[in-house]
């Protein structure tokens, strides 16, 4: 279990330029000058109503597919505001198969919500096709919220990076990477920092 979490923590730490190689890819100087670009815009409107679906690797547990809502308010062409919500079922982890599980029932269903501030990083484009441009965004986010999970609910830090693509003039593509950070005493007498790392993706619509 530690060597797969220290994976997942190499794997984000490598996120970041990774995503950055690929907004720079994505983000052509050459626009075409020979047509009429059609571009579908993400910064003309001010809010966001999207659905998610990811994993996140519950820390001392398992890694479990997500579900999540969410919605953002666009203040600037910088700044937004986003709340999200999301879902969980922590499976037994390979200490518990042995030992014994800690907690059961709705114990075991891992729900958060959060507030998070979002900053663009980077605007650009994406030319899918010569009369065509998708503006795109790499962005990060951070904020606090509330997670429950084992019978505890826990104040939560939250922290994360993402890129989005605008499909169409309503409709919005992201990734993002968030990491929850909470103090647990799920496994120990003495609570403990958990990290809980969450890959996602998912659509929005524009209005």
């Amino acid at each position: 279990m530690e060597n797969g979490f220290q994976h997942i923590l190499l794997v984000l730490k490598a996120l970041p330029f990774a995503l950055m190689l690929l907004a720079n890819l994505c983000f052509s100087a050459d626009t075409p000058s020979d047509d009429v670009i059609q571009a579908a815009d993400i910064d003309t409107e001010f809010f966001e109503l999207g659905v998610t679906v990811g994993i996140i690797s519950i820390d001392n547990f398992t890694s479990e597919p997500v579900l999540g809502v969410g919605a953002k308010f666009h203040a600037t062409e910088d700044l937004f505001l986003q709340f999200t919500y999301g879902e969980a079922k922590a499976s037994l982890s390979s200490f518990e198969s042995s030992q014994g599980s800690f907690f059961s029932g709705f114990g075991r269903n891992y729900r958060y919500s959060d507030l998070l501030v979002g900053y663009n990083l980077l605007l650009g484009e994406v030319f899918p096709r010569s009369t065509q441009a998708y503006l795109s965004s790499l962005y990060l986010v951070a904020g606090v919220g509330a997670t429950e999970f084992g019978n505890e609910e826990n104040f939560t830090f939250v922290a994360g990076i993402g890129y989005r693509v605008g499909i169409t003039g309503g409709l919005v593509w992201a990734i993002d990477v968030k990491d929850h950070v909470f103090q647990s005493a799920l496994v120990g007498a003495i609570k403990e920092t958990t990290h809980n790392i969450e890959f996602s993706t998912g659509v929005s619509f524009l209005f």
